[in-house]
């Protein structure tokens, strides 16, 4: 379930995203190249980002900066 506030999507701006995911466990995603910063921050449970330099677990609480052009 993805509920998208700011970004492409839901008004065109494609500096940042803002959106509100649940996922299940057991979800993956596809690996990707962003065009823009991300921030995620951890509400509960647990995400495996896995990419080239070492996989990073965050948890409930923790929140997570993704450079542009990384993972």
């Amino acid at each position: 379930m993805l509920f998208d506030f700011i970004g492409n999507v839901a008004s065109k701006e494609d500096r940042i995203s803002i959106a509100f995911v649940v996922a299940n466990k057991g979800t993956a995603e596809p690996f990707l190249t962003l065009h823009y910063d991300e921030w995620i921050c951890v509400k509960k449970g647990k995400i495996l980002f896995e990419n080239e330099g070492g996989n990073v677990t965050a948890a409930a609480g923790d929140t997570v900066f993704i450079k542009v052009g990384i993972l």
